[in-house]
């Protein structure tokens, strides 16, 4: 009886895996859906594909384009479905206005939601849930349009690697995650096991799961800029810091593509993912002036991409009057604050250096202090004598003597 239980278990395990095989593959490569899209002229498993990848800009073209939305409407329709039919029918609607939230389209979205007829309480309470979503969203879309529009503006000319698909990458960590399985399964049947080998084991293969399902879980731009701290602070551990501060980072690429593309996405405004991002690019641009690579002509480059960064931040600091969600705002200006201690005072030691750390009576992180701080320091750049002008671009030529000649502030 033991022996045919546990044969049925293995053929549902099977089934289930065949069934979903196409979203365990893409665990490890999501360009699984981009080839499912080619070999399929079915538009519905299109939309479906296009949500599982992240691009709902094309989830809501092929929405609008069928109607699929509006047949979610469609009540009569719905009378004749089994409950598990009606079922699946809500979530594919659900993900449909999960796809105009992510593209800021809340207008829209709020039409749609206003005209469901939930049938259950499960349905009543999602939609309810969409609501308060779809509302505090356009209260949020309204109130940072010009905190947005400052880093959106400032982010047009960065690229931060070549070739780089914001969609399509290979997940190296459900490769790690399948090994320690594969090994832990080998421990368990196979290996001369102690039991505290085996928990020991168990428990870093729990651990390791637990956090793959949060990660998978974060919006995309959340999920990259969190990739992009870990493998920055890994690469500066390995490599020497001038190699470090010049390497290609993918991660950091598709972050800025993704909130480009969805830059009024409800779950990155409430976490303020837009600071987040341009506090990343601050350290990259000041450690890339910090650290010049000696046959990079135009090293000064960096520094001048450090200081507009900078700027930037300080007038997004000035713009952002919410007084909601703050302690993630306050988070990433801490990230600020760490970075003009190590990468900007520390560079000049005549320079007071304030006290940059989490304390109940630290005084808040002001514009005028960051741009004076981004001036100073600049000026002491193109004022060192060991940079030779005949290397520089004739418009840092210029601005350097701009500055020797006390000129500032108009910076």
């Amino acid at each position: 009886m033991a022996l045919i239980t546990h044969k049925l278990g293995l053929i549902s395990f099977a089934i289930i895996c065949y069934l979903n095989r196409l979203d365990i593959v893409a665990l490890f490569w999501p360009g699984f859906y981009s080839l499912a899209i080619e070999k399929t002229d079915d538009p519905k498993l299109h939309a479906r594909f296009y949500f599982a990848l992240g691009e709902w800009d094309k989830r809501v073209e092929i929405d609008e384009k069928y109607g699929f939305i509006s047949a979610s409407l469609d009540y009569t329709y719905h009378g004749t479905q089994l409950h598990t039919e009606k079922m699946l029918d809500f979530l594919d609607f659900l993900d449909s206005i999960d796809s105009l939230i992510g593209v800021g389209k809340t207008e829209l979205a709020m039409k749609y939601v206003q005209k469901y007829d939930p049938s259950t309480q499960i349905e009543q309470e999602s939609i309810d849930r969409v609501i308060d979503i779809l509302e505090y969203q356009e209260e949020l879309m309204k109130e940072k349009k010009e905190y947005i529009e400052v880093a959106v503006d400032l982010l047009q000319d960065f690229k931060f690697a070549h070739d780089t698909d914001s969609h399509i990458y290979i997940r190296y960590f459900s490769f790690a995650l399948l090994f320690q399985m594969c090994y832990l399964i080998h421990t368990w049947f196979l290996s001369n096991r102690t039991k505290n080998r085996f928990l020991f084991q168990m428990l870093i293969f729990f651990a390791s799961s637990a956090w793959f399902i949060f990660y998978t879980s974060l919006p995309p731009l959340e999920r990259f800029l969190t990739a992009s701290t870990i493998s920055t602070y890994g690469i500066s551990v390995l490599l020497p810091p001038s190699d470090a501060a010049h390497r290609d980072n993918p991660s950091l690429e598709r972050a800025r593509q993704i909130f480009l593309k969805y830059p009024y996405n409800y779950e990155d405004l409430l976490t303020y993912q837009a600071m987040n991002l341009m506090s990343q690019v601050f350290w990259r641009e000041l450690k890339r002036c910090n650290y010049p690579q000696t046959s990079n002509e135009n090293e000064l480059d960096s520094c001048l991409s450090a200081h507009k960064v900078g700027h930037e931040i300080a007038t997004m600091i000035e713009v952002d009057v919410s007084t909601k969600y703050f302690q993630h705002r306050e988070f990433w200006y801490q990230d600020v604050r760490i970075a003009l201690e190590e990468e900007v005072l520390n560079t000049v030691s005549t320079w007071p250096r304030p006290l940059f750390y989490v304390d109940s009576n630290i005084e808040p992180l002001q514009p005028d202090f960051i741009r004076t701080t981004m001036n100073d320091w600049l000026i002491s750049i193109l004022q060192d004598g060991n940079i030779d002008p005949a290397l520089l671009p004739h418009r840092i030529q210029d601005r350097r003597e701009h500055f020797s000649n006390g000129a500032e502030s108009e910076l």
